[in-house]
């Protein structure tokens, strides 16, 4: 594979993981409620999340998974679970006026949860490695580093979400509350799209 053509697809790859979605989402909703170590540790979430799911992808891959459409579909709807909790969660009344709740309030996991229980993760990444691998060769290192600049982009999205959230609203201030609850709306629309998306 010529370098322009690898040089394409790094690009390519950085743009779509830095893509906002619903970890994007997530990142700047929590940032908004907790302040930027909540954003953080979302992020930290996410990107583990990521990892883990890059290791599955290059375990399938190469032989030793499999991910039947069952397997899938299970994902999906665990997926579609966690979106509609996490929505509840940022949406249901706040005691006392403001939310205000901290960093470290289930942030790291919610930001892992979100990654793991998303079928396009795993769907895109599935589509996405081989290219880097054609059928005659056998170096992993461009597939390594393509999961690599998909890994950054990922990082780079996060980080734009808490920079946007912590420029709108200061946590404990009214602003925060909306920021949050837009976001979960956002979290119960992402669900309602994978849904009807065409995964089991």
């Amino acid at each position: 594979m010529g370098s322009m053509t690898l040089a394409a697809l790094y690009v390519t790859t950085f743009v779509n993981a830095a893509m906002p979605g619903p970890c994007v989402v997530l990142a700047a909703s929590r940032t908004a409620r907790g302040g930027v170590p909540s954003g953080l540790l979302v992020s930290v979430g996410v990107i583990t999340g990521i990892a883990c799911l890059t290791l599955l992808a290059f375990g399938v891959l190469l032989g030793f998974f499999s991910l039947s459409r069952p397997v899938l579909g299970a994902i999906k709807w665990a997926g579609v679970a966690a979106l509609l909790v996490l929505a509840a969660r940022g949406l249901r009344p706040a005691s006392g006026g403001v939310s205000f709740r901290g960093a470290g309030y289930g942030d790291f996991g919610a930001g892992a949860v979100i990654v793991v229980t998303s079928p396009s993760v795993i769907v895109f990444l599935l589509a996405l490695l081989p290219q880097f691998l054609p059928a005659e060769a056998t170096d992993l290192g461009p597939a390594v580093l393509g999961a690599g600049v998909f890994v950054a982009g990922v990082a780079v999205g996060q980080g734009a979400a808490i920079v946007f959230a912590r420029c709108l609203a200061r946590p404990g201030a009214a602003s925060s509350l909306w920021v949050e609850r837009a976001g979960s709306v956002m979290l119960a629309g992402f669900a309602g799209a994978a849904v009807f998306a065409g995964l089991g």
